[in-house]
């Protein structure tokens, strides 16, 4: 005889006993949620005692790493388990990995067909568990908390991306909102300052410290000499680019600044800024009625780096991003996909 379970995916955090925060995730992959969660299958056939198998992908969209994730099923009525156990796994931004269960009934089948209709929880734990007040998670901020911890975690090497995120997040609900008017902030919107991060990030040294005393920079103080690392803030000023490209319908005045800071930011550092830089900046510039002065500062990249950039822009042809260094690769993946391309973006990009 077989039974049917039909899942119903509910995300929960593995943390004491309190409220479900399930906004957390979603089964659509193509969503911005934080964590995407997508069963390959909405129904489990189980004949017999035998043992079914349930592939589920769990996709980190937070942009930082998340350590020790699991996953759990329950169901009344069956055994499950899943590998890998306990131990967990170690997911990277963007990346997509597998929870294989193993269902099977508990007391055996006797009798017709039956069709069960149960209720699988999926659970997951997230490194430390991070309710929904959490800077991090928390979905609706005040403007106070969001301009207070894109000031706050400013600077001194922090990690997870915290200010470009709030930054972006002040843009979408508080468009008007301006930071402190004293350096490094000079009173601007949270737009403004991720086209700060992005295009001017030699404005500050790789720990986030600024660089021109009370003054602001570009002008009148300059940038100073590039940097190439990109560990923490480096990190956090490429996440800019990333929130701005994201908004470009949203930019309003604020999309020629934004374009010439893609330029600006083509100019030196890492090749993994620069590259990033060209495919947002080719989305920037789409549709601008002169590009040549983004085109002029594709010159200066690699080749496949360049080609990115010219196909984020519309121009240029498709390239299966299958050859080339990690950087280039990844380039050219985000250009195809933003080309519509979306094959190519499951091409190979892995170090």
């Amino acid at each position: 005889m077989r039974r049917t379970l039909a899942l119903a995916v509910l995300a929960l955090a593995l943390a004491p006993a309190g409220p479900a925060s399930a906004h957390y995730c979603s089964n659509i992959f193509a969503a911005p949620a934080r964590l995407v969660i997508k069963p390959e299958q909405t129904t489990v056939h189980i004949s017999g005692t035998s043992t079914a198998t349930l592939k589920v992908y769990l996709q980190n969209n937070f942009p930082f790493t998340l350590f020790g994730v699991r996953m759990q099923g329950t169901a009344t009525g069956y055994t499950i388990t899943v590998v890998p156990g306990t131990a967990g796994q170690t997911v990277h931004p963007g990346q997509q990995v597998l929870f294989t269960y193993s269902i099977k009934h508990n007391t055996g089948y006797t009798g017709d067909i039956q069709v069960s209709t149960l209720k699988l929880a999926v659970r997951f734990r997230v490194g430390s568990f991070r309710d929904e007040t959490d800077k991090l998670v928390n979905q609706s901020p005040t403007q106070a908390t969001l301009v207070s911890h894109t000031t706050s975690s400013f600077g001194g090497g922090v990690g997870e991306q915290v200010p470009a995120l709030n930054a972006a997040t002040l843009a979408d609900k508080f468009a008007t909102a301006t930071l402190p008017a004293s350096a490094p902030f000079f009173g601007r919107t949270g737009v403004q300052q991720l086209i700060k991060w992005f295009g001017y990030r030699f404005c500050y040294n790789t720990s986030g410290a600024w660089a021109c005393g009370a003054q602001d920079c570009p002008s009148p103080c300059a940038e100073k000499t590039a940097w190439t690392s990109i560990e923490q803030f480096p990190q956090d000023c490429m996440r800019a680019g990333i929130e701005l490209g994201i908004r470009k319908a949203k930019l309003g005045s604020q999309l020629d600044p934004a374009r010439n800071a893609a330029v600006n930011a083509m100019k030196g550092g890492s090749a993994d800024h620069r590259c990033l830089a060209a495919v947002v900046g080719g989305h920037l510039w789409k549709g601008a009625t002169d590009t040549t002065a983004f085109e002029t500062a594709l010159n200066a990249l690699p080749a496949a780096c360049k080609a990115a950039g010219l196909r984020a822009l519309g121009k240029g042809t498709a390239a299966a991003c299958t050859s080339g260094t990690y950087v280039e690769r990844a380039a050219c993946a985000g250009a195809e996909g933003l080309a519509g391309k979306f094959e190519f973006v499951l091409a190979d990009v892995t170090k």
